[in-house]
Order: C-alpha cells, then structure tokens, then sequence
C-alpha cells in the first residue's frame, strides 16, 4: 500500500514538473494548466480512496464532488487557479 502511494505521488510530481517545462508560467501554480492537473489528480486519488467505502456508489460521484469543493472553497481558486 505504502509502494503504491509512493509511486502515486512521485508519478504525480513528474507530471506537474513536465507540465511546467512544457507551458512554461501555465503550468506553475496559478495557472490554468496547474489547475486542471490539480484538479483531475484530486478528483482520481479521491475516487480512489472512497470506492472501498461506497461501493454500490461509481467513483464519478465523489469525484464530482471535489471539482464542486474545489471551485468553491473560499480562496483555493485563486491560490490553484480560476
């Protein structure tokens, strides 16, 4: 379990650091690229870790619901992204 967080969360570093080389300013935090990295990737690991929990439920579910939290936390959009 511990392997597979790891490898997560080191694929996931990769990504945002390819994605900044590739965009350049979109891809640091307060972009539009970084905000929708950000976004799928907590949408995926969220989706994840509830489908044990609610099983009768599909992973979209709670996936939905971050992008909802996302977008409407006071002051996350303008530290992510808008």
């Amino acid at each position: 379990m511990l392997r597979g967080c790891a490898a997560q969360l080191l694929l996931a570093t990769l990504a945002f650091l390819l994605l900044y080389v590739i965009t350049g300013p979109e891809g640091s935090p307060g972009g539009s690229h970084f905000a929708l990295m950000v976004l799928y990737l907590a949408a995926l690991w969220v989706g994840k870790l509830t489908a044990p929990f609610l099983p009768k439920l599909p992973p979209l579910l709670p996936m939905l619901v971050v992008g909802f939290l996302l977008r409407n936390l006071p002051k996350l959009g303008t530290v992510i992204g808008s």
